[in-house]
């Protein structure tokens, strides 16, 4: 149209094409299609001149070198910076306390009990086929949970967003072994699940949900 507004407009769409904001989001999307290469370069484009910033670069480097290459055995110093971040405030420190979370296993009910007192949270527990086995990962509309063994009460499998967002949650009843799982709903990316026995994390891990 050529108006005043136009300009405007556009000045604005122009700044946010080239905001950190916008790297941080173009990073997230590429991690959840798999495209560590440009994840990387965008997150290298996020200017570390602010706390919510330096937090995006810290979790999401850290998320680049672990998860996003199948090993969730964190460092002792990954453990500790992410916990820094994951027990901090997010309305001041951004979206990545959540992420930092997903990768800590605190849920948003520990956070609030357990954050004066700063507690330690548990390692993520590496997933072996002699514990819980899921499958077909990645996969579009199905998985599978397999026990070694039938499991002596009720569990729990949770399914989270990767910046820490519950998207779906399911049980599976004592004295099964096998559980199929239709995930046909959840959108395609990357994607955190847990399962929980008797309160105790017995399995963590990534989970790809391909294009349906």
């Amino acid at each position: 149209m050529g108006d005043t507004s136009d300009y405007v407009y556009l000045a604005f769409y122009n700044t946010m094409q080239t905001s950190d904001a916008t790297h941080y989001l173009n990073a997230r999307i590429a991690m959840d299609t798999n495209n560590l290469t440009l994840a990387q370069n965008e997150l290298n484009m996020i200017a570390d001149t602010n706390t919510i910033n330096h937090n995006r670069i810290t979790v999401g480097n850290i998320y680049l070198n672990t998860w996003a290459q199948d090993n969730y055995m964190l460092s002792d110093e990954q453990i500790r910076t992410l916990e820094v971040i994951a027990y901090s405030d997010p309305l001041t420190n951004g979206d990545a306390v959540y992420t930092a979370r997903v990768m800590l296993n605190i849920d948003p009910d520990d956070y609030i009990n357990t954050k004066s007192a700063l507690k330690l949270p548990p390692k993520p527990q590496a997933i072996t086929e002699n514990t819980v086995k899921v499958y077909p990962n990645p996969t579009r509309n199905q998985i599978t949970i397999e026990f070694r063994d039938a499991i002596s009460s009720n569990a729990i499998i949770e399914i989270y967003g990767n910046i820490g967002n519950i998207v779906f949650k399911d049980y599976i009843q004592q004295g099964n072994y096998i559980k199929n799982i239709d995930v046909s709903k959840l959108n395609a990316g990357i994607y955190f699940y847990r399962i929980i026995t008797n309160e105790t994390k017995i399995a963590t891990g990534k989970l790809i949900i391909l294009n349906k």
